[in-house]
């Protein structure tokens, strides 16, 4: 087998026995790459640490460890979760090649060996991990990319809602100080469509986190709709002093898990009630006006106490130390399932709002892939 140079590639030899340390570093540097070499346990675990490797070559004993417990040790290092190791050893016992496996030995090499042999094998598992390689890199920069992006994200929409807050306090002097009919419904517009604009900025913080764990769902055809009216009636006949006001505007087919996005919004109408008051109504609207996506909203009259909020809406991941959508424990099963579909849920309670829960989904997840 021929070789070319591979000085970006690390190759990590242990032996606590210096000669044939030397050995084995002669026989692989025609691989090409850069041999790092160790002569105890520790001396591993640095390297492991400090490089990215592409192959680990042992000795069957290095101090007091054995080979197998040695790769079983290095696997528990973040950067060496999956990688490649060789065992050099003078006789290797059946039962000890059958643990090597999962330990993430690869082979089990019996000596003496020729040097050739050994360059050959040691080339072969480096060209074959490239790929691997090169894909983890890929994924690396992504998720640098992403969480750029989100801190990105999260400075721009904080800075936005200064200007908002301006727009908002001049309305409320405008209608005010005039009483001019056309003053005061152009003050209305703008302070529908600044509480509009709120509201997105929240969706969007939310949307923009990164790293969390989605589960499984299954897409298919529905309406949210009918599975909003099937959920008012269960909870209408469940808890008949409750008062549910249902109102609907638009269309409300989309591509989705029935079964999860039932369970959510059984979840906050369940959590609505919770802090309800005796006369209060939960009123759920469903806005199916836009095109792309679907728009539910749960709301109560009343404010969440402090404390319960300091429970529930606990801000979600946010490195940018900035501020976030209600997103925490008692959320957080929904989030999972509603990102999943590439939607948002986020949940405030203030005056003189009162409490309310948003849930946004995208028609068809699979439209924009």
């Amino acid at each position: 087998m021929s070789f070319s140079a591979r000085p970006e590639v690390n190759v990590l030899v242990v032996d606590g026995d210096a000669a044939r340390l030397g050995a084995t570093q002669a026989a692989i540097a025609p691989v090409g790459a850069s041999v790092l070499t160790a002569t105890s346990v520790s001396q591993a675990l640095a390297a492991v640490r400090g490089h990215d490797l592409a192959l680990a070559v042992l000795a069957a004993q290095v101090d007091d460890t054995d080979a197998l417990a040695l790769a079983a040790q290095l696997r528990r290092e973040p950067r060496a979760g999956q990688l490649p190791m060789i065992v050099l050893a003078a006789a290797a016992p059946e039962a000890w090649i059958a643990r090597a496996h999962d330990a993430g030995v690869v082979e089990v090499i019996v000596l003496p060996i020729e040097p050739q042999r050994l360059a050959d094998k040691v080339a072969l598992i480096v060209e074959l991990g490239a790929p691997a390689r090169r894909l983890l890199d890929q994924l690396e920069r992504a998720q640098r990319l992403l969480r750029s992006n989100e801190l990105m994200v999260a400075g721009l929409i904080h800075d936005l809602r200064t200007p908002l807050m301006a727009i908002n306090l001049s309305a409320e002097v405008a209608m005010v100080r005039s009483q001019d009919e056309a003053v005061q419904q152009a003050v209305r517009r703008i302070r529908s469509s600044s509480a509009r604009m709120a509201r997105v900025f929240d969706h969007l913080l939310n949307l923009s986190r990164v790293g969390t764990e989605m589960p499984e769902i299954e897409l298919q055809p529905g309406d949210l709709g009918d599975v909003a009216e099937a959920i008012v009636a269960e909870m209408r006949a469940a808890h008949p002093a409750a008062k549910f006001e249902l109102t609907q505007d638009g269309s409300f087919g989309g591509v989705f898990d029935a079964s999860a996005i039932t369970g959510s919004i059984r979840n906050l109408l369940g959590t609505a009630l919770e802090h309800v008051g005796p006369i209060e109504p939960i009123s759920v609207r469903i806005d199916g006006t836009h095109p792309d996506r679907l728009f539910l909203e749960v709301s109560i009259a009343g404010i969440i106490p402090a404390d319960v909020q300091e429970r529930m809406f606990v801000p979600g991941p946010n490195r940018a130390r900035r501020e976030v959508p209600g997103l925490g424990l008692g959320l957080h099963e929904i989030d999972g399932f509603v990102r999943a579909h590439g939607g948002s849920v986020v949940g405030r309670s203030r005056a003189p709002e009162g409490t309310v829960f948003e849930l946004l989904l995208p028609r068809d997840p699979m439209a924009s892939i």
